[in-house]
């Protein structure tokens, strides 16, 4: 993963990471976590995944309805590829409110 960047668009509700020919899956992997959100290391492992309308009904980027979309949950960083904007959002466990826009 190492030098390649993710699009949201890439990323499936089944968080796998379609880039081209190859299929990732992030649930298990590590992924480089951005230096704003870092909370003591620089790639966490992809836990589980969460529906993002439980936790907002909005893109907090571009107010569109997030609809099937996904929250990456990590050690201590969240990921929201958010594909209404093609944007990946990512936040800290602690501060749901302070999210911070990476790619």
């Amino acid at each position: 993963m190492r030098g390649l960047q993710m699009k949201a668009r890439e990323i499936g509700p089944d968080a796998v990471w379609r880039k081209g020919e190859a299929e990732i899956p992030l649930l298990g992997s590590l992924i480089p976590v951005p230096v704003e959100v870092q909370q003591g290391k620089d790639r966490e492992e992809g836990l589980f995944l969460v529906e993002a309308r439980a936790h907002f009904e909005d893109c907090p980027r571009c107010d569109e309805p997030v609809d099937d979309g996904i929250i990456i949950v990590m050690e201590t960083a969240r990921m929201f590829p958010a594909h209404c904007c093609d944007t990946i959002l990512w936040f800290m466990e602690d501060d749901k409110n302070a999210m911070e826009t990476y790619g």
